[in-house]
């Protein structure tokens, strides 16, 4: 449950500063003169953004049946992270992302 969320959600962050860093965006291949330092605001958002909804809650191991889940409830919250729905990755990915950060908004 929650006690490898923490780590997993790490990682997750780790791989999406990485794909900035290597100058994945815009093209979703690697070109390293795209790259650039995404603030700590954009690595939450493009996690928070890749969330994928999740099918249910196994109760089987107390003979209960499986509980459906929908969006943002007590048991996905915002869903599973799917980085490939998050980032732009060529020939792997089904939408393109556009890219702010660190623009005023006006």
């Amino acid at each position: 449950g929650t006690s490898m969320a923490c780590p997993g959600v790490a990682g997750a962050a780790l791989l999406v500063r990485q794909y900035f860093v290597d100058g994945f965006s815009p093209s979703g291949t690697k070109v390293p003169e795209d790259g650039f330092e995404p603030s700590g605001a954009l690595v939450k958002a493009v996690i928070l953004n890749s969330g994928r909804v999740m099918l249910g809650r196994d109760n089987s191991d107390k003979d209960l049946p499986v509980f459906t889940s929908t969006e943002f409830d007590e048991s996905q919250g915002f869903g599973l992270i799917s980085l490939v729905d998050g980032l732009y990755l060529k020939d792997k990915s089904k939408g393109k992302v556009h890219i702010w950060d660190r623009e005023p908004l006006t």
